[in-house]
């Protein structure tokens, strides 16, 4: 088996340096835009990123990196690379003097790996996924227990199943659980210090740049602090608050460990808030610049209102929103619309003269 890494991965580990340091204005953007150019280039980087976890539990192999390297939670120092460890290392990496030697040695551990065997590495680190939505529209995720995430645009799920728990961390945006039942292991959401502990139920977390809001579709769910506070012996602890089906939660970000608050939402209001993730909506009445606005949220193709006037009129029924071309159809079909196609990506929508 070779000894240098394979180029993705050298490819991978330069970019992770690169984040670990601070990215410069335009490569954050570079860099989600080469992790969504091939399934094999975030797969790289989640191989990096797996590796550096799997060091906190495999003392063994952590040890002989960090009496080289370094201690691994210590801020970025520089490194002294030598000719047989820039054989090992990621070109762009072993060129730097001064790098963040956490990826330095995510790029060594990865070696450590493939040379012990995957299986090795796929043992430990069972249960622990990263997911990233870097598409327009909602993705349809199946977790190893059987339950479902629906995950919006640019929203980042982190799942850990590795313990007695089902764990899950929303990293950005927001997402939609359908939770597989299994009482003897509790299903956790958590989100910027909230977390959201269910059994079996169907609920949705969204991070707000103030807040963390829960909706619960089906079932029951308890909501409180990820880091529980210190208890006094004194003082008997309040329960935590738990929200039934048709139940929003919000909780102020600047203050997790304050009561949420807490209303009852109507059945339209919970239709409309958990449309998001649903491929069919019901719509009774709406304006079609919402409608369309809900179209182009979804794909590819996007429809452009050429008519201010049209904006307004009202639409209803049952509508697929991945279906833009039956759609753009069915207003033709009235007579008072036409569509101008402009090239594959863009429907516009004018008023039939």
């Amino acid at each position: 088996m070779s000894t240098h890494p394979r180029p993705l991965d050298e490819q991978a580990a330069a970019w992770l340096c690169e984040r670990d340091e601070g990215f410069a204005p335009g490569r954050a953007e570079a860099f989600a835009a080469w992790c969504a150019a091939d399934p094999g280039h975030a797969a790289a980087v989640r191989q990096i990123e797996r590796a550096m976890a799997v060091l906190e539990t495999m003392p063994t192999v952590r040890r002989p990196l960090e009496a080289r390297f370094g201690p691994l939670d210590s801020a970025p120092v520089t490194v002294e690379v030598s000719a047989e460890t820039s054989a090992l290392l990621p070109p762009s990496s072993a060129l730097r003097a001064v790098g963040s030697h956490r990826a330095l040695i995510a790029a060594m551990a990865a070696v450590v790996f493939a040379l012990c065997g995957w299986w090795y590495f796929a043992a430990q680190i069972a249960g622990r996924e990263y997911f990233v939505n870097e598409t327009a529209a909602p993705r349809q995720i199946a977790l190893r227990d059987g339950s479902i995430v629906h995950l919006d645009a640019r929203a980042a799920l982190r799942v850990d199943f590795s313990g007695h728990d089902r764990r899950v961390r929303l990293e950005a945006g927001q997402a939609h659980f359908e939770v597989a039942h299994d009482a003897t292991h509790p299903f956790i959401a958590t989100a910027a210090g909230v977390a959201v502990r269910a059994i079996g139920t169907a609920f949705s977390v969204r991070l707000a740049s103030t807040a963390v809001e829960v909706l619960v579709e089906e079932g029951r769910v308890e909501v409180a602090p990820a880091t529980p506070a210190p208890v006094d012996a004194a003082v008997p602890a309040a329960p935590a608050p738990q929200l039934g089906a048709g139940e929003r939660a919000v909780v102020a970000r600047a203050d997790v460990a304050a009561q949420p608050q807490i209303k009852k939402v109507e059945a339209p209001e919970l239709r409309e808030a958990l449309a998001w993730h649903r491929r069919t909506v019901v719509l009774e009445d709406v304006p079609l610049a919402e409608v369309i606005a809900r179209f182009n949220r979804r794909n590819a193709v996007q429809l452009v209102v050429a008519d201010e006037d049209l904006r307004d009129r009202r639409v209803g029924g049952v509508l697929a929103l991945d279906q833009v071309e039956a759609f753009v159809a069915l207003l033709e079909r009235g007579g008072d619309v036409v569509a101008e196609r402009r090239g594959p990506e863009e429907i516009v929508l004018r008023r039939a003269r």
